[in-house]
C-alpha cells in the first residue's frame, strides 16, 4: 500500500514531521497539527511539501519523525529518505524576518516589429517609432501579433526589470523580488 503525505521541511533540508491528512486547513495549523507551538520562529525557512505514493512502511517512519518512536537519527536523514517522493510545494515561509519572494505573477513578452526606412535606424524610442511609422517617414509592422507570455515569479521579474535598466520598484518589488508592501 502507498500513501500520500504532507511533510514539513525546514532550514536546509530537515524533516520536522509528516502527516497523512493533506488538507491545507490542517497543514497550516502549526500550533495544533504540527505541535510546533512557540518554536515556529526557530524553524526559519520552511516548506509544506506533498509526498506522493510513499510505501506504507516508510510513511509510518516519516510520520513518527520527531516523536519518541522516530526511526531516523535526525531530520536530515528522514528528509533524505522522503525526498524522492516529493510532489510539489504546498506553501513556504520564513519566520526569521527575511522577506519572501513575491508570490504575484508577472509576464514577459517579446514583441517583434519590423521597420523600413530610407536611412539606417539608430537607437530610437518606442514612442518615436510609433510616430515615424504611423505619421512619419518610416513603414512598420508587427511580425508577431500574439507574443508568447513567459510567466515570471517575483525574483525573475526583479532581475528582468534591472536588466532593462528599470527599477524593481516599478512593480513594488525589492531587488531580490520580495514585495515592498505586504501582499
Amino acid at each position: 500500500m502507498k500513501r500520500d503525505l504532507v511533510a514539513l521541511v525546514y532550514g536546509d533540508g530537515s524533516l520536522y514531521g509528516a502527516v497523512d491528512d493533506n488538507t491545507e486547513e490542517h497543514a497550516h495549523d502549526f500550533d495544533r497539527y504540527w505541535n510546533v507551538g512557540g518554536s515556529l520562529e526557530e524553524l526559519g525557512e520552511w516548506e509544506l511539501i506533498n509526498l506522493s505514493a510513499v510505501p506504507n512502511d516508510l510513511a509510518e517512519q516519516l510520520m513518527a519523525q520527531g516523536t519518541d518512536e522516530q526511526h531516523f537519527s535526525d531530520g536530515y536523514e528522514a528528509w533524505g529518505a522522503a525526498k524522492s517522493y516529493e510532489d510539489g510545494v504546498i506553501d513556504s515561509g520564513n519566520t526569521e524576518g527575511e522577506q519572501q519572494i513575491s508570490t504575484r505573477k508577472f509576464y514577459k513578452s517579446v514583441v517583434h516589429f519590423e521597420v523600413l526606412s530610407e536611412e539606417p535606424l539608430d537607437r530610437v524610442s518606442l514612442s518615436d517609432l510609433a510616430y515615424e511609422t504611423s505619421e512619419g517617414h518610416m513603414s512598420g509592422r508587427f511580425l508577431k501579433t500574439s507574443p508568447d507570455n513567459e510567466e515570471l515569479d517575483g525574483a525573475a521579474a526583479a532581475r528582468a526589470l534591472i536588466s532593462q535598466g528599470s527599477d524593481p520598484e516599478f512593480f513594488e518589488l525589492a531587488n531580490d523580488g520580495s514585495n515592498l508592501e505586504e501582499e
